[in-house]
């Protein structure tokens, strides 16, 4: 067990490369962290999809208080264990947490299951480290989930789905065409999308349709969005068009 940066206790597993990262640095992807402390505040409500062991769980729950919520979404049953572990040890009480998977459409998949190296990894297509190990998981729409649990509004969702973005996205057209639809961040990775039939730039132009100005923060500065087929991954900040400005302050901040 260790600590994150803001001294909150979170096991992770030592040969795995996120909670590595962890270990040694305090948070995996620091900047990104900031910018969700940045961007949520009391009452807010928080949308962790591919929650891992719960870093981004951990930080929003802190961030949101007592009067605002997280929906935490982790499908792989070792790693979710992990999740509830890790909120159950810091008495975090406005949690939820779901041991399923967001898609365009409610059922059952198959998980592929990575390597302890890379957990993070874990894929509704087959990983490059993959483990052998199987999983069928549960299904459902954000917008089915919304609805369920009468969430009034979301205010931001981090989405780390290695490759299945688009399917959640599909899943969550009412939310993202709301007036009030929520930031995004979001990993974009071009091998992970081709495992889906999609890319990088087709995600890109999905957002854009839903009136989302993209952009990525690089050594502190914010530098609008292109697709980026060179790197292996990196996270996407989509604001809605009519906060831009409200958005580039906070992060100034």
């Amino acid at each position: 067990m260790t600590r994150l940066g803001n001294g909150m206790k979170i096991k992770v597993h030592l040969h795995d490369h996120v909670g590595g990262k962890i270990i040694r640095f305090g948070y995996y992807e620091p900047d990104e962290v900031r910018m969700v402390q940045r961007l949520l505040g009391p009452g807010m409500t928080f949308v962790d999809i591919g929650a891992h062991v719960g870093q981004y769980t951990l930080v929003g729950s802190e961030q949101v208080g007592e009067t605002g919520a997280v929906h935490a979404f982790e499908p792989d049953p070792e790693t979710y264990c992990w999740l509830r572990s890790n909120i159950e040890r810091n008495g975090l009480r406005n949690v939820t947490t779901n041991q399923m998977a967001l898609a365009a459409e409610p059922g059952t998949l198959q998980l592929y299951i990575s390597k302890i190296s890379d957990i993070g990894s874990n894929s509704l297509r087959e990983p490059l480290r993959f483990s052998g190990q199987v999983h069928e998981v549960t299904c459902i729409p954000l917008d089915e989930y919304v609805q369920q649990h009468g969430i009034e509004r979301v205010h931001l969702i981090k989405m780390d789905v290695e490759g299945a973005e688009y399917a959640v996205f599909e899943g969550a057209n009412g939310l993202l065409a709301r007036p009030d639809h929520p930031i995004l961040m979001v990993e974009f990775e071009e091998t992970r999308q081709k495992a889906f039939d999609f890319s990088c730039g087709e995600l890109a132009a999905e957002l854009e349709g839903f009136d989302y100005v993209l952009f990525i923060i690089e050594d502190g500065e914010r530098i609008p969005h292109r697709p980026r087929p060179d790197l292996y991954s990196y996270n996407v900040m989509a604001m809605p068009s009519d906060r831009v400005d409200e958005v580039r302050e906070i992060i100034r901040g």
